[in-house]
């Protein structure tokens, strides 16, 4: 915030519908543009590290009672 962007109406009205959007949660689908409605695809970095938390976890419950 900057006080010297008071009064400016671009930044009132972006101040306003900033509120809005917190008050009320997510925009209306049909009001975004498609390009914000498309499911985003899963980064091979995000498989990668989800495949490494299931085998980390199947490890612990197969070995991580173990005596040795």
């Amino acid at each position: 915030w900057v006080p010297g962007c008071i009064g400016v109406e671009g930044n009132e009205a972006a101040d306003r519908e900033a509120k809005k959007a917190a008050l009320h949660g997510s925009s209306n689908k049909w009001d975004l543009p498609k390009v914000f409605c498309k499911v985003l695809s899963v980064s091979v970095s995000a498989i990668k590290k989800a495949f490494q938390w299931r085998l980390n976890t199947l490890w612990d419950d197969m070995f991580g009672s173990s005596l040795r």
